[in-house]
């Protein structure tokens, strides 16, 4: 008789446990429009970051910093890393990804130069602190930490138009194809690894 209660209780336990994941189970639709949004949510990220990198930019200028820094560079993606583990994210996804970042940064920083050198701009006036728009895209590069592998799943699915429309996304706020490229290329060589 005990062995009957247990068996009973375990299916009606089962049951009751089917029943509740099969309401929780959001539609075809809410699924899309859950994508959607994980991925327009990634895209102002991208597009956050790089109007910080836009700004970070005039201060280098000003101060005749070069634009690539590899000992700098190398500290940022090891700190990002740490940090990977305490959210237990892979960290060679993470240094991937945000490498990506950095190059893509690079190549918005020499198209600006570019640009300044044929405008015969010599300096900017400031509108941010250097070390206020650095804590503001750590927090940033922290937001897309969080959400990476979730991005890289979403974007990487066999039947997704997400990259073209994430890159769709990044062109319409004005990022040029060049640093669009080198933002999203981590995916892109993640794609052909899959």
């Amino acid at each position: 008789m005990k062995k009957i209660t247990i068996a009973l209780t375990a299916f009606v336990a089962l049951f009751g446990a089917f029943s509740f994941a099969k309401e929780a189970l959001p539609e075809e639709s809410n699924v899309r429009i859950f994508l959607t949004e994980k991925r327009n949510h990634l895209g102002d990220l991208l597009v956050k970051r790089l109007s910080i990198s836009h700004k970070i930019a005039h201060h280098k200028w000003n101060l005749k910093q070069p634009i690539e820094n590899p000992k700098e560079e190398s500290i940022y993606l090891k700190d990002l890393s740490e940090l990977a583990s305490s959210y237990d994210i892979d960290q060679a996804l993470v240094r991937q990804f945000f490498s990506s970042q950095i190059e893509a940064q690079k190549a918005l920083e020499i198209h600006l130069f570019e640009s300044w050198v044929d405008k015969d701009i010599h300096t900017h006036e400031l509108s941010s602190n250097i070390d206020t728009l650095l804590l503001e895209r750590k927090m940033i590069d922290i937001e897309l930490l969080k959400n990476l592998e979730t991005s890289k799943a979403l974007l990487l699915s066999k039947k997704s138009s997400h990259m073209t429309e994430l890159a769709n996304q990044l062109q319409q706020e004005g990022v040029s194809r060049e640093v669009i490229d080198d933002s999203l290329g981590f995916f892109k060589e993640a794609e052909q690894v899959n």
